[in-house]
């Protein structure tokens, strides 16, 4: 699977990737456009697989360093219950560290799932929240400072 994506993202954030893993369903991408904001796409089916490599990455990436995390998921077409179960667990127990979460999603059972893990996450005090995708970029350009205040519609 090829990304296929790239016009989606803005080039501050697209030079600035640290992660890219691929397998026959699905191909998973990290980015770091600065210090406190990393991007996350997913494109086809997110698996277990997936979710563990992406923490992993994660946990070196940050180095114990807060982060908003903005996650692109437009192009996920599924996800394992062990997957998202797996981000949740994470995302809890390292709470201290992710500052707000914003998603966005292609399909309604995808937003679903991550409306269900944004629910056990606020439990502890993580905002995490589901957004239309001009909402989400404007989001992610305001926290990127080399964007320049860029801003769409």
């Amino acid at each position: 699977m090829t990304p296929t994506l790239d016009a989606v993202l803005p080039d501050i954030v697209l030079a600035s990737r640290v992660l890219e893993v691929e397998s026959e369903r699905e191909v998973t991408e990290m980015f770091r456009p600065c210090a406190d904001v990393i991007v996350l796409r997913i494109l086809g089916h997110f698996s277990l697989r997936a979710a563990t490599q992406v923490t992993t990455a994660l946990e070196k990436e940050v180095d114990g360093q807060a982060f908003h995390m903005f996650a692109e998921w437009t192009a996920v077409t599924g996800y394992d219950a062990a997957a998202r179960k797996h981000v949740t667990e994470w995302v809890i127990a390292h709470r201290g560290l992710v500052r707000r979460s914003w998603f966005c999603a292609g399909n309604r059972m995808v937003e679903m799932g991550i409306s269900v893990g944004a629910m056990a996450v606020s439990l502890v005090g993580v905002d995490a929240s589901v957004v239309p995708y001009a909402e989400w970029l404007n989001e992610l350009l305001g926290h990127v400072p080399d964007a320049g205040g860029a801003r769409v519609g």
